[in-house]
């Protein structure tokens, strides 16, 4: 690892939560977890967050739409940040239920004591997730505002299609 590597690492972990134990951890991140999902879903008066890959895309787009707005997040009684915070966990509560990944907490290892929460599928684990969004307007190479929607089929399967949808492709 590099100097600088390893002084991002440092500088990460400073900011992360800390923990006596691991079931501490657990106890707490996955309070926080509910209620930031749970906060989330009572802004959802539309009802486009059905837990699908496919309403990645309606998340940032509302997002986005909040962003342009001045005030567009308070409007709705919440914050941008807390608001990012519910984008990273819903996107990995997609991916729990359907990836089929499951919910972590590890300690992170450049700070003992520290610990992140995150989803693992296999041999992938996707870490931080409470925090992937932050900043989300800022990102770079989302020029159509569907990235959400593509981390998260870098990470995790695209839904299997139906066999009726294959024989009408394989026709034409």
């Amino acid at each position: 690892m590099t100097r600088a590597g390893l002084d991002a690492a440092l500088s990460y972990g400073a900011k992360l939560p800390r923990f006596s134990t691991v079931a501490a951890a657990k106890r707490a991140m996955f309070e926080a977890r509910d209620r930031a999902l749970e906060h989330l879903r009572g802004l959802d008066l539309d009802g486009v967050l059905d837990g699908s890959p496919e309403s990645l895309l309606a998340l940032e787009a509302w997002y986005f739409a909040l962003h342009a707005r001045r005030g567009g997040f308070a409007r709705i009684g919440t914050d941008r940040r807390r608001f990012e915070t519910a984008m990273g966990l819903y996107s990995a509560a997609v991916a729990v239920r359907h990836a089929k990944a499951k919910w972590i907490v590890e300690e992170f290892g450049f700070a003992p004591g520290t610990y992140e929460l995150g989803v693992t599928l296999g041999l992938t684990s996707l870490m931080g997730v409470d925090g992937m969004c932050l900043d989300w307007h800022r990102r770079t190479s989302n020029k159509y505002h569907r990235a959400l929607q593509r981390d998260y089929f870098d990470h995790f399967p695209k839904p299997k299609q139906k066999k009726a949808a294959k024989k009408k492709r394989a026709r034409r």
